[in-house]
């Protein structure tokens, strides 16, 4: 998977594996300053690894993404990127609504998806979480610019799962 990094370097990142968040930061992010990873490898596990794994969970909450237009797909795929794909839970009401939303898309749901993103803004307000409530922002303005977008074959990114 990896093959463009020495093996040295793949079992340095595998010490990585049961750290996250501010742990992972203090404990083993320095130590990977001298791992490079050149831009377009990067992309390439994405594109091959990342972004089906997560496609596969954004259809097991919203089966109904693939009627989507591609914008709004793809903000929902940065949305369970981001977030997961768990309905549980009170932090989760805006994600559950916007599953309501997509069993039956219409014209005019796309501007109900982009309000349930801005909803989640409350999250993050006052937390320090300005980014977060950026990108929710971020999101919604392209759902919505994504109405009345004219997509073309060229314009759509496929996933193979």
């Amino acid at each position: 998977m990896l093959s463009f990094l020495p093996l040295d370097q793949i079992r340095e990142l595998e010490t990585a594996i049961p750290y996250s968040g501010k742990r992972a930061k203090d404990q083993i992010g320095p130590k990977f300053r001298k791992i490079h990873i050149p831009y377009e490898d990067a992309v390439e596990v994405f594109k091959k690894y990342t972004v089906p794994k997560y496609t596969k969970m954004l259809l097991s909450i919203y089966p109904n993404a693939p009627l989507l237009n591609p914008d709004t797909a793809a903000m929902l795929l940065s949305l369970v990127y981001n977030r997961g794909n768990s309905l549980r839970g009170s932090t989760r009401q805006d994600m559950k609504d916007i599953v309501k939303i997509t069993e039956t898309i219409e014209d005019s749901d796309y501007e109900d998806i982009a309000k349930e993103f801005v909803s989640m803004e409350r999250l993050w307000i006052g937390k320090g979480l300005n980014g977060l409530v950026e990108r929710r922002e971020e999101e919604a303005a392209i759902i919505r610019n994504s109405v009345n977008k004219v997509f073309t074959p060229a314009d759509i990114y496929t996933v193979n799962i």
